[in-house]
């Protein structure tokens, strides 16, 4: 399966699972509490709720199709998240944002919550990174046994010598 096909089936596969929380996640809720939560509210709760599956999926099962997942999951979450921060902050919230914390300030009092827009962006930055490092050891080792493998004429002309030399 070339790489193309497995991005495609892995958002296919995350849209299904965001559609599927965001359906169940207000029936859950059972009809009062459903009707205060904004729009966005809602999407990035069910993207959290779906990230941290899949992060367990992935710790326990590896592979590369639920590291496509993944990514697309901490993507998703870090734009939903602040297309969030943004519909509160036109709602006349004051959003103070600094690293890995907001603050939130209403009418009605103030609170501290973990940006988790920063931290899946730097999620990604961190699979980036480890990716990168891998490719490059791979090629390192690739062309340290391309140099030392001799090629296979030279190998046989090897084994008849010795054999002759028997």
């Amino acid at each position: 399966m070339n790489s193309l096909f497995r991005i495609i089936t892995a958002f296919l596969i995350y849209m299904v699972s965001i559609y599927m929380a965001i359906t169940i996640i207000p029936l859950l809720l059972l009809g009062t509490p459903s009707q205060y939560i904004r729009p966005f509210q809602l999407v990035v709760f069910s993207n959290t709720l779906i990230l941290i599956i899949y992060i367990v999926a992935y710790l326990a099962l590896g592979g590369r199709m639920l590291s496509y997942i993944l990514q697309i999951s901490l993507a998703s979450l870090a734009i939903t998240y602040y297309l969030d921060t943004l519909y509160r902050i036109n709602q006349g919230v004051r959003i103070d944002i600094y690293p890995l914390f907001n603050t939130i300030t209403d009418p009605t009092g103030s609170s501290i919550s973990i940006d988790l827009g920063q931290i899946s962006i730097i999620a990604l930055a961190l699979i980036y990174i480890k990716n990168k490092i891998r490719e490059r050891r791979l090629r390192k080792v690739e062309s340290t046994a391309a140099s030392t493998h001799l090629p296979e004429d030279q190998e046989h002309r090897g084994g008849e010598s010795q054999a002759q030399h028997r």
